[in-house]
C-alpha cells in the first residue's frame, strides 16, 4: 500500500466514524515535554489519549472572510501535555477551489496532515508533538484564493499564537493564559497557495522546512533566497526544502496560438499547452516547472560550495512528479512530515533538456519565451 492509499484509507475511516457516530477507541500515549524528543517512536509510552481524535477548527479574525471558523487544525498531542511544553508547527496554505460549504475541511483533507487514525493511534510524527494549521485564504471569486491577510512574519506569528492559545484553552482546557512553546516550523503550500509562501519568505518568515506541492506559480526568487541562506547557515543540517512540480506542455506547432474546436454544444477553445492569453494582451505561462527548475539550479550550485553536500542533497530537492495535481499533498505530506529527507515515490530529478513549454535556451535566467511566437489566439468562429 502506497502513502496515498494509506491516506485515502484513513480519510474513509474518519468519514465513516463521523457518519455513524462510532466512538473512537482510546490509544494512550505520552510525548516529550520541554526536553528532547524520544529517539524512536517506541519511546512514547502509555499516558493519555489524543483529544478530539486530533481534529478541530477555530476562527482567527484577521483572516477575515465569511463568519465562522476559518482555520482547520490537526494534531497528535496527547491531553497530558503540560503548559509550556514544546510542539512543532506545520502550516499548509491551500490552493484554489470552489468556495462552497465545507471548502476548508476538504482542503485540510487533501493536505495529508491527518496524524491520528480512527482508533486514536498516532500514525504521523510519533514522538514529535505537532500542531498543523490550514488557514483559509481570502476568496477573490472565481475559485481563486489569496493569502494577503497573512502577508508577513508578524501576521503569521499572530496566527500561530492564536492557534496555540485556542488549543490550550479549548482543547486541553488548561487555565486561561496557558500556552505551548513553538519548536520547529514547517511551511507547506499546494497550487495557488505558493504565492502566499513566496510573500511570507520575502517578508521575514524563516521556517525550518518548506514544502512546495506543485505551487511555484508565484516565481522562485524568495524561495531561492531562503534556500541559499538556509543551506549556508548553521541550521542547514536540520532544515529542508522539497519542491514537486508537474511538467509543462508546449503549443502544437500547427496551432501555436491555440485553436477553436467544434463540438456538439458549440465552439470550444483549445489553449496552446501551458500558455494562457490574458486581458493585458500578453501570453502568460501557467506552470510551476520553470520556476521549480530555477530553484533546482540554485540548489545544485549551493551544494557545490559546501562540504556536506551528500547530506544536504537529501534534504534540499526539486523533483518532477507523476502524481495528479490535487493528489500531490496527500501523497507526500505523511512522508515528509516524518522525514524531510524521505525518498518520494513517483518522483525524479529534473531532466537536462529545457521544458517543452519554453522556446529560449536562456530560460533559466531570462523570461521564458512561448514556442511558436506571440501572436494572439485566433478569433472565435
Amino acid at each position: 500500500m502506497g502513502p496515498f492509499d494509506e491516506w485515502e484509507r484513513r480519510q474513509a475511516d474518519l468519514f465513516y466514524a463521523d457518519l455513524v457516530g462510532r466512538p473512537r477507541p482510546i490509544r494512550r500515549r505520552r510525548f516529550a515535554r520541554a526536553g528532547a524528543y524520544p529517539d524512536t517512536p517506541e519511546d512514547a509510552v502509555v499516558a493519555e489519549a489524543v483529544p478530539q481524535g486530533g481534529r478541530g477548527r477555530f476562527r482567527h479574525a484577521p483572516l477575515g472572510g465569511d463568519p465562522g471558523d476559518n482555520v482547520e487544525v490537526r494534531w497528535n498531542i496527547d491531553s497530558s501535555i503540560a503548559a509550556g511544553s514544546v510542539v512543532d508547527i506545520v502550516v499548509h496554505l491551500h490552493g484554489y477551489g470552489d468556495p462552497r460549504p465545507g471548502f476548508l475541511e476538504r482542503k485540510a483533507a487533501l493536505a495529508g496532515i491527518e496524524m491520528v487514525d480512527p482508533t486514536g493511534q498516532v500514525r504521523i510524527r510519533r514522538g514529535r508533538p505537532t500542531l498543523a494549521l490550514v488557514p483559509r485564504g481570502r476568496d477573490a471569486a472565481g475559485g481563486r484564493w489569496f493569502f494577503d491577510n497573512l502577508p508577513d512574519r508578524a501576521a503569521f506569528d499572530a496566527l500561530v499564537d492564536a492557534a496555540l492559545s485556542w488549543f490550550c484553552t479549548t482543547v486541553l482546557t488548561l487555565p486561561s493564559g496557558s500556552s505551548l512553546a513553538r519548536r520547529r516550523l514547517t511551511l507547506m503550500a499546494h497550487s495557488g497557495g505558493g504565492a502566499g509562501v513566496s510573500a511570507l519568505l520575502a517578508n521575514g518568515l524563516n521556517p525550518d522546512e518548506v514544502v512546495c506541492f506543485d505551487s511555484m506559480y508565484g516565481g522562485e526568487e524568495s524561495v531561492r533566497r531562503w534556500a541559499e541562506a538556509r543551506m549556508a547557515s548553521p541550521e542547514a543540517p536540520r532544515s529542508g526544502l522539497r519542491i514537486f512540480y508537474l511538467p509543462c506542455s508546449g503549443p502544437s506547432p500547427s496551432y501555436p496560438g491555440g485553436r477553436w474546436i467544434q463540438t456538439r454544444s458549440g465552439s470550444r477553445y483549445e489553449s496552446p499547452g501551458s500558455w494562457s492569453y490574458r486581458g493585458d494582451k500578453k501570453w502568460h505561462l501557467l506552470s510551476t516547472e520553470v520556476y521549480a527548475r530555477r530553484v533546482h539550479r540554485a540548489i545544485q550550485r549551493a551544494l557545490a560550495r559546501t562540504s556536506s553536500a551528500a547530506a544536504l542533497a537529501e534534504r534540499f530537492r526539486v523533483e518532477r512528479t507523476s502524481v495528479a495535481h490535487n493528489d500531490i499533498p496527500g501523497w507526500y505530506s505523511p512522508l515528509l512530515l516524518d522525514d524531510i529527507a524521505a525518498t518520494a515515490p513517483n518522483a525524479s530529478p529534473p531532466p537536462e533538456q529545457r521544458p517543452a513549454c519554453v522556446e529560449n535556451d536562456d530560460w533559466l535566467t531570462r523570461p521564458p519565451g512561448k514556442p511558436g511566437g506571440d501572436d494572439p489566439p485566433p478569433p472565435k468562429p
